[in-house]
């Protein structure tokens, strides 16, 4: 498939006209209709290779243009939303990925409490920093394209109203002891950078973690310390039936309460 443009992308949700094959979409389509060689076997639940191209397709068009994204229309928005509730939802190798993008593309307009309500913040795609080189040249790409560098975190946002850099880690499933252990290193690395002069000229003072999965209860909570697990963020996604969106959860709450439980 050659490359798409997210003003394409746009222009065809507008005409509602299915991306890989022009067909006029029906009122229940998203983005592309139902042909079999289109997205009929993601509708069955399935992700098949074809289906896995026409995703990455979209989303590198969306991706490469994020800003144009941000100023869609809400109907057009709500569209790419239902698109990603219906990848999202299926279970496949790529699954993680499309919900970096979801975050990415829509990082404003989700439930999360630690947003800059001046909306003079930014967030960061950082979960693939070779393939996507981090670009710019003022203070803050250069300290994102440090740390990008460095740790393999999947966002960035840096909230400047109050002086905190969060990093985002994504789990397609629940949290293992390995996701414990790679939070604990990259919470260390970005510390211990704080004295450094990028982080002080744009007066970054604090660093909390960020984790969003698909599900709590079984998750390794007992393996923080109780001061570790007070500072990180806790999310769980969820892709409600009766709602075309991505949804998140705070469930920081429920997370502090399985930990002292089993104290």
């Amino acid at each position: 498939m050659s490359l798409i443009s997210a003003s394409q992308i746009e222009e065809n949700i507008i005409a509602r006209r299915c991306l890989t094959c022009a067909t006029t979409l029906q009122l229940d389509d998203y983005i592309c209709c139902k042909q079999q060689m289109c997205f009929g076997k993601l509708l069955n639940g399935v992700m098949s290779s074809q289906t896995e191209r026409i995703v990455t397709y979209i989303n590198e068009g969306l991706i490469n243009d994020h800003y144009a994204v941000k100023n869609f229309s809400e109907s057009t928005k709500n569209s790419i939303k239902s698109f990603f509730s219906k990848i999202i939802s299926v279970e496949a190798s790529l699954q993680e990925s499309y919900i970096h993008y979801f975050l990415y593309l829509f990082w404003d307009d989700l439930n999360i409490k630690i947003l800059d309500k001046n909306k003079n913040s930014k967030i960061w795609f950082t979960s693939q920093s070779k393939k996507r080189p981090i670009s710019g040249s003022d203070t803050e790409s250069a300290l994102v394209r440090h740390l990008a560098s460095q740790i393999e975190t999947d966002l960035v946002y840096i909230n400047k109203q109050n002086e905190t850099l969060y990093f985002v880690e994504v789990k397609r499933d629940t949290l293992c002891d390995r996701g414990v252990g790679q939070l604990y290193r990259y919470y260390d690395f970005i510390s211990k950078q704080l004295p450094a002069t990028l982080f002080r000229q744009l007066n970054i003072n604090y660093v909390k973690p960020i984790i969003i999965l698909k599900n709590i209860s079984s998750g390794q909570w007992k393996s923080f310390t109780s001061h570790f697990l007070e500072n990180i963020l806790v999310y769980e996604f969820e892709v409600p039936k009766q709602d075309d969106s991505v949804v998140l959860h705070d469930r920081k709450a429920q997370v502090l309460g399985l930990f002292y439980r089993s104290s």
